[in-house]
């Protein structure tokens, strides 16, 4: 069941599991059980993130469980996700091994992923 939020976190919030990834592989070891808790913990990360450096979060917020369940079920980043608008993207660049430069990158409003090989 997904947190409902009625503010902006003020302090980054305690996102044990999302800080436990350094990679996607991590992810898919991860049950399915825990997937709820990822997604909440990149919710409340996302809000808080937005509250520290400004910009919109709707689309997202909209795409958190979205994005969990792709790199869940395929093999990222060798199978490859192409989003159609950059905002959606954003919740890939704060997955697991992303979410510590999260707050450099909105601040330069640029957060480049790492080039295709």
């Amino acid at each position: 069941m997904p947190t409902t939020f009625h503010d902006i976190p003020p302090q980054r919030p305690a996102t044990p599991l999302l800080d436990s990834l350094e990679d996607t592989a991590q992810l898919r070891a991860l049950d399915e059980s825990q997937l709820g808790e990822l997604a909440n913990e990149l919710r409340a990360f996302l809000l808080w993130s937005v509250g520290q450096t400004g910009g919109h979060f709707g689309a997202g917020l909209g795409v958190i469980e979205l994005t969990i369940a792709l790199h869940y079920v395929y093999n990222t980043p060798d199978d490859r996700l192409l989003w159609d608008v950059g905002h959606q993207a954003y919740r890939t660049r704060s997955s697991p091994g992303a979410a510590n430069r999260w707050p450099a990158c909105a601040e330069r409003r640029s957060c480049r992923l790492p080039a295709a090989q």
